[in-house]
């Protein structure tokens, strides 16, 4: 039950950031000032320290998505290529992969649309899936994981499964694994349950934990801790029934954490920092923007609550059972101000992509911007309304968007712009 209605009321929050070539500078240095080089590094008892002004973000060329390469899905698809359901998908040399989440199923594709091989269902089979989460592998192949049966295997790039192993100390449905190291020692990050019964109070965040599970061991480690999402606790209501819940509160702070190239990429968008860590959880580098935070207006609250009453007035259920839900739409809780990022991605460039923090008002399209491995700024690209990336290589980028009769469209577009 409350899951259902942490399905309708919990968002997820918006980011921003750029591209540069690094102006090294001496050790300790201060930030940077008006006269300042755009892009300072520095080292801090083993740290490497980039930080960027706005100077860094005014720099950097701006890429567009420009014409579509291959597109996959519309009205008239078939079984195979209806992409309304594939809200997951990875670039290959010479197509991509796709996994359709309401069937746990994962399809190949070449680079003209044609499907060259498939994997997976939902059940409870041999290669069978009751609740996944997939990240990719160098080598393009990909880490599944099984939440339900607590296993976890590695899938190839032409969909050949190799089995893995089967986590028997706890359910991993209590962890959310993300990477795997040389090896086979798996990483993964688990948040603290309140088991409070109060359905109003303070805002808070859950301490949230990167844990380590040996190849062959018995147990999930603890790494380090950050902290969760800000949120607080609301009246949920199913059935006539109260329960306790919780919803984000709007445009504040919410983590993103990625494996990156043989570290760990993480933001808790607290500010601009994103730091970077190795699998032991000892910080390498920290990558500091020193850009101004948006304030957030009256309007940004007022499309913010007409966007979710909106989506609430669309879902077919009775007017008792969404009353309470629209209340708390009405009465959500905002912040001064957005922090930074709402998604992360790692693309198949190798490259760390964070998009600009956007509002329900926001209408020009979404700016996403990379980061190289040390640190530098490389790509800022201006993606169109409507446009989710889902993966990036050197020239190409994989987007999802829907049609106007909201049927799901995934294609691989090209990146223009100056190489960096």
């Amino acid at each position: 039950m409350a899951t259902a209605f942490l399905g309708v009321i919990m968002r997820h929050l918006p980011l921003a950031i750029a591209t540069i070539g690094i102006i090294l500078t001496g050790c300790n240095a201060g930030p940077p000032g008006d006269d300042a080089p755009a892009v300072r590094v520095s080292h801090v008892d083993g740290v490497t320290v980039v930080e960027h002004s706005p100077a860094a973000l005014a720099s950097v060329p701006q890429w567009r998505v420009g014409e579509s390469l291959q597109s996959l899905g519309g009205l008239d698809a078939d079984e195979d290529h209806d992409a309304t359901a594939m809200r997951s998908a990875w670039l290959l040399d010479d197509g991509f992969i796709a996994l359709n989440g309401r069937e746990s199923r994962f399809r190949r594709f070449d680079s003209t649309g044609n499907l060259v091989a498939a994997f997976g269902r939902n059940g409870e089979g041999p290669d069978e899936f009751r609740a996944l989460s997939v990240v990719r592998l160098p080598g393009d192949s990909l880490l599944i994981f099984d939440y339900v049966a607590s296993t976890y295997r590695r899938l190839g790039p032409g969909l050949a499964s190799v089995p893995g192993i089967v986590f028997r100390d706890q359910p991993s449905f209590d962890v959310g694994p993300f990477a795997v190291l040389p090896g086979g020692a798996v990483l993964g990050v688990a948040t603290a349950r309140d088991t409070s019964s109060a359905m109003d109070g303070p805002n808070f965040r859950q301490p949230t934990t990167l844990l380590r599970h040996d190849s062959g061991g018995s147990r999930w480690d603890s790494v380090f801790s950050y902290p969760g999402p800000l949120m607080y606790p609301v009246r949920g209501n199913e059935g006539g029934q109260d329960f306790p819940a919780h919803r984000f509160v709007t445009f504040g702070p919410s983590p993103l954490i990625r494996w990156w190239e043989e570290g760990i990429a993480l933001a808790t968008n607290d500010d601009w920092e994103i730091v970077v860590r190795d699998p032991h959880g000892t910080d390498v580098m920290r990558i500091r923007p020193t850009w101004p935070r948006r304030t957030v207006t009256s309007a940004m609250r007022e499309g913010e609550i007409a966007s979710d009453v909106a989506q609430l007035d669309q879902w077919q259920a009775p007017a008792a059972a969404k009353a309470p839900l629209l209340e708390v739409a009405r009465s959500q809780r905002f912040t001064d101000s957005l922090a930074p990022y709402d998604r992360m991605l790692v693309g198949r460039d190798g490259r760390l992509w964070l998009r600009e923090n956007v509002t329900a008002i926001d209408s020009s399209g979404t700016t996403w911007l990379a980061f190289g491995r040390d640190g530098s700024l490389v790509r800022r690209l201006l993606v169109p309304q409507g446009m989710l990336p889902l993966d990036v290589d050197q020239d190409r980028i994989l987007i999802r968007r829907t049609d106007e009769n909201d049927v799901g469209i995934i294609e691989i577009r090209r990146l223009k712009g100056d190489r960096p």
